[in-house]
Order: C-alpha cells, then structure tokens, then sequence
C-alpha cells in the first residue's frame, strides 16, 4: 500500500484525444474565469477534459447556470479551463468578496443556499470554489481510495470494518474569500459506499469520503457481476483518509478471494423448514433454548436492527457444560449453518446441557458478530424478589441450574463478562483448584492490553487483559445501559439490570430481608422470597480467575462518569468473615451478570390501604415551604421553609409567619400532648420549639451518621410511638428512631423495604393505624410503611408537584396535605378514603 504525492499530468481520458485540447491558438479569454484544479489533489482529478460539467452561480442558487466544457474551454495541460459567468447577477455580503460560486460535477448539486454548494452524493471528485479576481479558487471536499483490477466485476460495496461512517446523503459547503467550511451542513450518515467500476487492469478507480474518517479496523471492499458477489479485497490496517488526497492501492487483482459463500446464493445443509425463530419478538446477543430441535435467529447486531453484511460462513465457537469434565464436540450443538441473513443451528436428541457460542464470518474468515446460546440444565424462573421493580432472573446469565438446587455444584456459576461486552468467558469449573470449565473449541486467550469494540467483536474468545483499566482502548459511554443496547448479554426480555432499580447494587442488601451467607455452599440469599447468588469468584484484570468459593462480583449497567468502571456488588472473605459493598471497578473485570426483566411491574397496594382521591392546589407565600404538621388543636397547619421560616398555615394556604431564624429547616413534627414543635434541619441538626410561645428553636441533639451528608442529610421528620422521633434523610433513603435524649433505638434504610424509594423528604406517623407515612421527592411518591418500617403496604404517585417536600396525614379533613418546596410554594391538599 502507498500513498501518492507526485500529480500525474495526462490521465487515460486524455489519452485517447487524438490531439491535445485546449483553446485555439489566438483565442481571447480576457472576459473568461479561469479553473485551475488543485495542485493539492493528489491522485484525485488529473485534468478536465471535454463533457465535463461545472455549475456557477451567484445572487440566488436559482440564478445558476451549467457550462459543459469544449475542447476550446480546456488549456493544453488539462489543468486550468476557462468558464464565462454570463449575465448571473453577482452575491453581495459585507465582508465578503466573492461574488460567484463553482461546483463540480454539476449532476451533483442539489443547490438551496446562496453561498452554499450542496451536492447529493459524496462518492465522487467533488470540488467547489469562489471567484477571486478573474479566477475560480476551487477547493477539493473528498479524499479516499485509488485502485486498479482486473476481473469481471462491474459494481462494489465498501464497509468499515467497525461500520464507520463513510458516506453521506448529501453535503453543503461554503467556500468564499472569509471561511472555508467544508462541511456546512450533513445528511444522513452511511455505513456502506457503492459504485461502478472500471476492472480493465488500467483504469485508475476511485472511492470517495467525505468529512476525513478514520477507519480504525481498516475495510472490506465487496465485488459484484450482475447483482451477485463475486470477490473481495479485505484490510485490516488502521486508514486515515485526508481531504485531497487518495491511498492508492495499485493492482489489488491478485489480492482478491472468491466470494463463493455469499448469503446471496448459500443454502443450509440444515433443514429449515418448521425452525423456531427464536428473535420473533427480539433480537438478542443470547438465546435460550430447552429442548431439541432447529432453531434460527436473524443474523444481525444484538438487539439492533444492524443487520450484518453478507456471510461467509457459521460456526460453533465453543461449547462447555461448566465443570472441568472433558466436553464432547457437538454435545451442546449439533450444527451450524445459514442461508440468506439467517443463523440456523441445530439441537440433536438427548442434548447436553451447556453453553456455546455462535460465530458468523465474512468470507475473508473475519468474524463478524457472535452470538451466546444458553441451554439450561433446568428451568430458568423469575420473581421480585422484594429487590426490585423489575424481575430477576432465578440465576445468573449462563448458569445451568439455581444455586439453591445445587449451590456446591460450579454448574450454578453461569458466566462471566467485561462490563459493556456480549462476549461470555467462562466460570470455575471446580472449586478446590480454581480450573476453569472445559471448553470444546476455542478457549479464553490473553489479548495484552486494551482492545477496540471492532476486535472484541472479531475476536469474542479473546480477554482484554488491562490491568485496572477499561478493555476499551477508547472512552465509550452506554454499551450496557437503562434501555438495552445492541451489546446487552442478555436474552430476549431481559437486560442488565440498572444501579438505582435494584438493592443488590444501590444499598445495603444486607439489611434486606432473607439475609444470609454460606461459604462452605458457595451461596448468599437475599430477599423475599429469597434468591440464591453462587459465590463463583470472577476473572481479574489480569485474566485470572479469583475468589471462587467464597466471593462474587456481579456488574449492573450504570458506569462511573469516567467511562473507565462499572458499578457492582461485591462480596468476598479473604479475612475470615465475610466483606459486602457495592461500588466501582475497572471494566477490563470478567463479573457475573443477574438479568433483569425489560418490564416493570408496579407495586400493588394492599387490600385495605388508604385510597387517594383528587387533589386541590393552593399557594402558600413561604419560600421553599419544606416541611407541615397540624397544629395542637387541629385548626391550622405548621410549615417550615429552608430559609429559617416558622409560619402558621390556613387550610387554604394563607401564611402568618411566626419567626425566621438562620437556620436550614427542612421538616417539622408536633408533640400532641405539649404542643411542643420539634424541627429538623440540615444537615443533621434537630431542635425544639416550646409551646406556646414557640419564638426559638432549640437543638436537642445532632444525628451524628448525617453529619458529612450536607443537602442530603436531614429531610425529614415524625413524633412517633412511645415518646420517640423518626428523623429521615435523603441519602440512603435512612430512617432513625431517636429517643428525645438523643439515643438510637434503630435505624433501616427503606431502599431496602420500599423498592424504589430513594430518599426520604418528610415523614408523617399515623398512631391510629400504627403506620409511618414516607414522601419521596426523587421518586415522586408517598410509601405508606408499617409502624416498624419493615414492610411496604402502599404507593401513591405525587407527579402533580414538581418537587414535594413534606407530607402531613390529617384525619379531620380526610386528606393528606403535601407542600411543594420551590420559590413559588404550593400546598396541595391530597383527599383520601381512610
């Protein structure tokens, strides 16, 4: 491969002129515009010669005009023709002196904007200029790719092997004598660029880019006869292409392979007729399958509609069936093939639980895209779990039973992944010496170092082994995410499972009920009904494999914001007694992976719960009114705002204000016996108002847990049962109880008790119904609790406030009130049916 410097001065079309062109000896071109082609243009447009077509215009892109060039308008070089503006009404702008516009081909303009060239296709020589003086400066827009062959081909097709961007539908300019932007406005992005071509051996061919691309993973280059692929010129070197000038391959006819395994005319040796499509409903990267049988899934990008270019041929990658016991070729599939953009494989009689992998590659032998097929030993369930709003999965992806069935047995460890890739590496297969499962075909391999997504994707056994780093060479954000995305590993309906919609990932699971963790069974449980996690280890950055028997990681999709880590839970006993947390690590980890549900599934209040009604809004004049209670003798309410208002509240909003004290009050609380008024303030300050003069607060006592949680900290607060306060916070969503002393009697975070609360803005105790009443401004919703804050009885959206802040039951006038805390507050009086 080379790059071209040197400008040749005849090319082929000149050539065959059998005397040079140019203007008659004498002929006077003072009133012409003479064109010179770039000397920048390197092995691009050689000459003009006659038929060529330029168009100019100037005042209006309607007042334009198309000159086709004559033997006389061309000098004898070919370099420089010469064009008349004719009676164009010139372009006036201030600051600007060009007054006309040229652009070539002239086929190619679609033009809309007066000093704006746009040209509807980006795979040709385009060039555009402006006049200066009585000369066309005129300016290259492409560069790309030179070649010459020899075959019978008459089209192509080129792709970047990482589907770059390298077309576009259209493309404006605007050059004059003050800028020169080259790509003033786009169309629509391709992936793929075609054309005709010239295989006589000696045509120089040329394929164009706009907008200067990088194609990372070099391309390949796809020859058609008549409609039907034939050959294909294939590289993988890293090309950067530069406007103006073009890589010049030479002859590449030796260099060509048959495109004899085209999907265009392949058949399966499978049978297809009755095969179960197991994309129907979804594409995936992974697919469950539970008994014989063919099967078949469109050959396309994960859960995308990227379909693949045309296949070359399938295979079976590896299989395993997750212990280190010698696995049988063809055990887990039986065959592999395709036929048009289809996958067909085969599952013979009698299979053999296991995983395998899938692989299609294009007929220069690149793989390129693979696929996870998950045949379990047992059937896979699902359930709440009481860990989240979505279901999970009963085990992890690739596992072939339940922990629970089997917790001793490597088969429940299912697989590993990089966080944001499809490809899965296999789990331990024995728990004593820390060997992985077996693998029939390919086994894991060491790349070295970070990879690009192009090579993990023709290269799906291989681990990016990046210490403390990501995999990917490159920051890429959102491979897995709260929408499945096309690298998503798990199947149709399921994906990673997001941080904040899950306990096992946002907070403490230990305190969640159905705790509990068993080393010597290589299992914890969480949850209600309880879930089995194995503790199967997981591979290090290194490419080792680590803790297995006594630890697991699992990821969820949410990353740090340095795209370098990806958040997960982790457990493990390295020090003799179990260690918990959940946080960040590098990507370039091989973790488990849990799916979740793509549904959600609401919570359903229980019978006998509280039912809301209709609302009524009312304007309360306290900025950032944050926190309400009634009043001893039930007449009025009590409200707070951030700026250190205490103020009396009619049930229509009207404000009398008691006093401001420089102090962040954030929730409110009465003792009904005293009158007395008891407040909470950020970031862990809680203090009293004596009745009934109530003219200063007065601290009690600091929630010492609160006290780095600044504007997160102290939100919330609650006279309750037995002479106690409950006092919540934003972060964690922490609820104590507190003596009026000062002491703490307990304390739960309700992110592990009301699924999908994130923090608490007010509290309210209803000592009638032994209840404890949550708002939750994050969330947008009341959670009605029991009196011991173990169990979530109800839901109620509060979507009709931007940013509600406290609550306050009221029996008297059977609602429940909710202040919104913004600089224009508002009170709502919420109806509800007790």
């Amino acid at each position: 491969m080379k790059r071209i410097f040197s400008i040749a001065i005849v090319c082929a079309l000149l050539a065959s002129c059998e005397k040079p062109v140019g203007p008659e000896p004498g002929q006077d071109n003072s009133e012409k515009y003479s064109c010179e082609l770039p000397a920048a243009y390197v092995n691009g447009k050689e000459a003009w010669v006659p038929g060529d077509q330029v168009l100019i215009h100037g005042a209006s892109s309607t007042d334009q005009v198309i000159i086709t060039l004559t033997p006389a308008d061309i000098s004898e070089d070919g370099k420089t023709c010469y064009v008349s503006v004719g009676n164009i009404e010139p372009y006036t702008q201030t600051g600007v002196k060009s007054k006309y516009y040229l652009a070539y081909p002239a086929e190619a303009v679609s033009n809309a904007s007066k000093d704006q060239n746009t040209f509807n296709t980006t795979n040709a020589m385009l060039l555009t200029g402006y006049d200066k003086g009585k000369t066309f400066v005129l300016e290259s827009l492409v560069g790309g790719f030179a070649f010459t062959v020899s075959a019978d081909v008459d089209s192509y097709e080129l792709r970047g092997n990482n589907d770059e961007t390298v077309g576009l539908s259209s493309l404006g300019c605007k050059v004059n004598s003050n800028a020169k932007i080259y790509a003033n406005s786009r169309g629509t992005a391709q992936t793929v660029v075609t054309g005709t071509v010239v295989a006589d051996g000696a045509t120089l061919n040329h394929i164009c880019f706009p907008d200067q691309p990088v194609l990372a993973d070099g391309f390949h280059l796809v020859f058609y006869k008549g409609g039907n692929a034939v050959k294909s010129y294939y590289i993988e070197d890293k090309l950067e292409i530069k406007r103006s000038e073009f890589i010049d391959f030479g002859d590449i006819t030796s260099k060509l392979t048959d495109f004899s395994q085209s999907a265009d005319n392949h058949v399966s040796a499978i049978p297809t007729a009755g095969a179960v499509n197991l994309g129907a409903v979804q594409t995936a990267n992974c697919y469950i399958v539970t008994e014989p049988g063919v099967y078949t899934f469109k050959a396309v990008k994960g859960n995308s509609a990227t379909a693949l270019s045309s296949i070359g041929s399938a295979e079976i990658l590896w299989e395993s069936w997750g212990t280190t016991e010698e696995v049988t070729p063809n055990s887990v599939i039986a065959a592999v093939d395709f036929e048009k953009d289809n996958v067909y494989f085969q599952v013979a009689e009698g299979y053999h639980p296991g995983n395998a992998v899938i692989a299609v590659r294009n007929d220069m032998g690149a793989i390129m895209w693979s696929w996870h097929i998950w045949m379990p030993e047992t059937a896979v369930s699902e359930d709440l779990y009481g860990l989240s709003r979505r279901k999970s999965m009963s085990r992890n992806l690739g596992a072939l039973v339940d922990a629970d069935v089997d917790g001793t047995s490597p088969k429940a460890n299912g697989l590993f992944y990089q966080w944001g890739r499809k490809d899965p590496f296999v789990g331990v297969g024995d728990y004593t010496t820390g060997e992985p499962a077996a693998v029939a075909g390919q086994e894991m391999t060491l790349f070295g170092g970070q990879m690009s997504i192009a090579k993990t994707t023709k290269n799906p056994t291989a681990f990016a082994n990046a210490a403390d780093a990501s995999w990917n060479e490159v920051k890429t954000l959102d491979m897995w995410g709260s929408t499945k995305t096309m690298y998503d590993p798990c199947p149709p309906g399921y994906r990673v499972p997001y941080r904040s919609e899950h306990i096992l990932y946002s907070n403490y699971p230990w305190d969640a009920p159905g705790w509990s963790y068993d080393a010597s069974a290589h299992m914890f449980t969480v949850g209600n009904p309880e879930t089995v996690y194995p503790l199967g280890g997981y591979i290090t950055t290194n490419g080792e494999y680590a803790q297995y028997g006594t630890g697991t990681r699992v990821w969820c999709c949410r990353e740090s914001d340095s795209a370098t880590e990806g958040y997960n839970f982790r457990i493990y006993n390295d020090t003799g007694s179990p260690s918990y947390g959940n946080g960040t690590k590098p990507k370039a980890n091989g973790f488990a992976v849990r799916c979740v549900t793509e549904e959600s599934f609401p919570f359903e209040n229980l019978p006998g719960t509280p039912v809301k009604g209709k609302y009524t809004k009312y304007s309360a004049a306290i900025t950032e009114l944050s926190g309400l209670c009634i009043s001893q003798d039930g007449t009025h309410l009590w409200g707070v705002g951030d700026q250190g208002v205490l103020a009396k509240i009619g049930f229509e909003g009207q404000v009398e204000q008691q006093f401001k004290q420089s102090l962040d009050m954030e929730a409110i609380t009465i003792d009904p016996a005293t009158g007395d008024l008891y407040m909470g303030c950020e970031s862990n300050w809680v203090g009293v108002v004596k009745a009934p003069e109530y003219k200063k607060a007065v601290e009690i006592f600091r929630v010492e847990e609160a006290a780095n949680y600044g504007n997160s900290g102290v939100e919330g607060i609650a006279w309750y049962k037995d002479n106690m306060l409950l006092v919540g916070a934003q972060t964690g969503a922490n609820l104590w109880a507190y003596t009026l002393d000062g002491t703490v009697v307990w304390k739960k975070s309700l992110k592990t008790v009301a699924i999908g609360c994130q923090e608490i803005a007010d509290i309210s105790y209803d000592p009638v119904k032994d209840q404890i009443w949550i708002i939750d401004s994050e969330s947008q919703s009341i959670y009605l609790l029991n009196g011991d804050a173990t169990q979530h009885l109800a839901t109620y959206k509060t979507n009709f406030a931007g940013n509600c802040e406290s609550v306050c039951l009221d029996y008297a006038n059977n609602c429940v009130w909710v202040a919104d805390d913004s600089d224009a507050s508002a009170l709502y009086k919420v109806e509800f049916t007790f």
